[in-house]
């Protein structure tokens, strides 16, 4: 096709077609193309604000579910009431469910003296020293220096000192057997018994360690038993059965029992992750970390590591928000009710907690800390349920862009809304965007294919039928040219015969051939050049006829190797005097033929009087004849110029000419070997050609022999 506009182009008559076609076809399918990108673009930015529209829908929506479910939480923990903190199964719903799940949540609070956690097993140490000047929980008061008897100090010097264990451990236990005694005389002394307890459970703590050093671990077993049963007693600032148990393990580290002391160490470690023992941070992770030595590795401990990675995480949280908040130096105003991101090891916690005077200066604080991974597996969630239903994936950053759930969205991506939690009181941002882009752009998507195969499909069609046109227009171009040049050239060939003949004519008529050897001359011309007329006029006929389907062939046995001799015959009076010689090599045994005589003479001497115009540097052209099974082959060769490739497959096309400007020289109308053609498929044959430019051409007339036997018999 741009061939042809190139062609187009370059004809100045032809200008004209080519404004019809850039007017009609290409221009529109420009405006075309332009009006389709454009409504493609209309539509994405239509799709593109419909999105936009949907997930700032969806953040409103999830900002009031936030804030709602926050709400929610703040009239939970104001029902829990005035200390002292009721016990989780009286505790409303969400509260209640949130501290009984280990590590999830603690409740705490200040009464105007000190900060109480409610459950107490929900923290693994204490908050100290907010913890005030009291003792831990369910815990006796220790013991003052002073209020040892000096007989500790006579078997500590025994112990320590001199070494001597075996009256050291007299001593103290002389020491148990009086603390130990009738008590009647303090009855009703609660103090005094805690002390007595207490001084109890560090007698035995020291008996323990004088047996171990005396190498009497049996004994000193049973007096570490002996302290383990005393749960409510100190040894200094330490729970006695803490101690206790520690003791034991180290005991049977000392004898390199492994089994006893992995044992030992698992339910010492298990009751430290309980909260059991709420002592300073510094002592409970030195004890943590002594336990899982002893395990020395997670085994069983796994499931008691992750539980103590959550506890403590907790624990961190509520020491965080206790030493940020001041009651005794804070106005009811300032502890209203609101949140507080609380920063831990794992994560952000949240603090929700309410305040109330209880006196003229002093203001009581409920707070309810709940951690990052119950937020993270519990509430946020189901905050955001509505959201990932949608396809919709929520992220709720912090005042400082810490993620307190979800993933904070890429920098560069397109579909994300941001909104602030100010209007709530919450120092918040929440992130709404597709988790999965394409899926909402999947109507746009399969729309916008469809318009582009639509629009390739009509561009392809215009493109097609202009192909088809072009084509069409220039072949038609091409044959009109053709036509000319036929018309000029047939007009050429008439001309000269009838000049001959005419002349010819004249000096015979006027008597001016002096000689009736001469005469006859001039009437062998005469003849010779009807005959050239005749078989002109006759070769266009037969091409019109041809055309049209009005072609009559009379098929009838021929001997090839008498027709053919005597076709080479003719051939050569007439070429004679153009000095060109025929060599025909006719076998003289050739198969019999039934075929139209005139037809494939007239197809025979189109190919010699080819060979003949082509052939000028060559004055020979060659004949040839053989059997070929089922076939006669007849070959026609010459040496003469030769066609090129690209030629060679147009040169049986009517009005066909070839391209070389030494070819277009020679003269010719462009119907002979479109006749030699069709007068082949006719016979039921063919013709093929070979060819090099210079080294001359050979055609080859393939004649079947039984399908025109069959042809003549169905004739007869």
């Amino acid at each position: 096709m741009l061939r042809w506009l190139r062609q187009l182009a370059h004809l100045p008559r032809d200008r004209g077609l080519l404004v019809v076609f850039l007017a009609t076809i290409v221009f529109p399918s420009i405006l075309l193309a332009v009006f389709g990108l454009r409504a493609l673009r209309q539509e994405r930015w239509l799709v593109d604000q419909q999105i936009r529209q949907r997930l700032e829908r969806a953040t409103e929506a999830a900002a009031q579910s936030l804030e709602q479910e926050l709400s929610e939480w703040q009239k939970e923990l104001e029902q829990v009431g005035q200390p002292p903190v009721r016990e989780s199964p009286m505790l409303p719903e969400r509260i209640g469910r949130a501290v009984g799940e280990p590590g999830a949540a603690a409740l705490v609070v200040y009464d105007g003296r000190e900060w109480r956690a409610s459950p107490p097993g929900q923290l693994l140490y204490a908050a100290a020293p907010k913890w005030g000047p009291a003792r831990p929980p369910g815990r006796l008061p220790a013991i003052a220096d002073e209020a040892i008897p000096r007989a500790f100090a006579k078997a500590e010097s025994l112990e320590l000192v001199q070494k001597d264990y075996p009256k050291a451990i007299a001593v103290y236990r002389q020491q148990l057997g009086e603390v130990q005694g009738p008590r009647s005389k303090v009855q009703g002394l609660r103090a005094h018994e805690a002390a007595m307890e207490n001084q109890r459970a560090l007698l035995l703590h020291r008996l323990g360690r004088t047996y171990w050093k005396a190498g009497r671990w049996e004994e000193a077993r049973r007096t570490y038993g002996q302290l383990l049963s005393l749960p409510q007693a100190s040894v200094g600032e330490l729970p006695a059965d803490l101690v206790a148990k520690h003791e034991l393990c180290r005991l049977w580290e000392e004898q390199g029992a492994r089994d006893r002391l992995a044992t030992c160490a698992l339910e010492l470690y298990r009751e430290l992750v309980s909260g059991r023992w709420p002592i300073e941070k510094a002592r409970y992770l030195f004890y943590s970390r002594q336990a899982k030595e002893w395990l020395g590795g997670p085994g069983e401990a796994a499931a008691l590591q992750a539980l103590e990675q959550q506890k403590l995480a907790l624990s961190d949280a509520v020491e965080v928000l206790i030493s940020t908040r001041h009651p005794e130096r804070s106005s009811t105003a300032s502890l209203a009710p609101r949140g507080q991101v609380v920063a831990a090891d794992d994560g952000t916690h949240l603090a929700l907690w309410r305040s109330s005077l209880s006196g003229p200066q002093s203001a009581i604080v409920t707070a309810l800390v709940l951690s990052a991974g119950y937020l993270k597996g519990r509430v946020w969630p189901r905050v955001f349920a509505v959201a990932a239903a949608e396809g919709l994936e929520v992220c709720l950053l912090g005042a400082d862009g810490v993620p307190l759930f979800g993933t904070p969205a890429d920098a560069r991506s397109t579909w994300t809304v941001t909104r602030n939690l100010d209007e709530s009181g919450l120092p918040w941002r929440l992130q709404v965007r597709p988790r999965q882009p394409a899926v909402l752009q999947a109507d746009l998507v399969r729309r916008q294919k469809l318009y582009v195969a639509l629009f390739v499909a009509v561009m392809a069609l215009l493109v097609f039928g202009s192909y088809l046109t072009g084509r069409t227009v220039r072949k038609e171009l091409e044959i009109a040219r053709l036509k000319s040049d036929f018309v000029s050239v047939v007009s050429h060939e008439f001309r000269s015969p009838l000049t001959s003949v005419r002349q010819l004519g004249e000096m015979l008529m006027r008597g001016r051939v002096p000689s009736e050897e001469r005469r006859q001359q001039y009437y062998e011309l005469i003849t010779r050049e009807s005959d050239r007329l005749a078989r002109l006029m006759e070769r266009v006929l037969d091409f019109s006829r041809m055309e049209e389907g009005r072609k009559q062939y009379r098929f009838e046995p021929l001997d090839a190797t008498t027709w053919l001799r005597a076709l080479a015959q003719d051939f050569q009076a007439e070429v004679a005097a153009q000095g060109v010689s025929i060599e025909a090599a006719v076998p003289d045994e050739l198969p019999l033929l039934v075929a139209d005589r005139e037809a494939l003479t007239s197809a025979v001497q189109n190919l010699l009087d080819n060979a003949v115009k082509y052939s000028s540097g060559c004055k020979t052209v060659w004949l040839e004849a053989e059997p070929g099974g089922s076939s006669l082959i007849i070959r026609v060769r010459d040496r003469g110029m030769g066609i090129a490739e690209q030629d060679r497959k147009h040169i049986f096309e009517k009005f066909y000419r070839g391209g070389s400007e030494t070819a277009r020289r020679v003269k010719g109308v462009g119907l002979g070997l479109s006749l030699v053609k069709q007068i082949a498929a006719a016979h039921g044959g063919s013709v093929q050609v070979e060819s090099r430019p210079g080294q001359g051409s050979t055609f080859t007339i393939l004649v079947p022999v039984k399908a025109h036997a069959r042809a003549a018999a169905s004739a007869d």
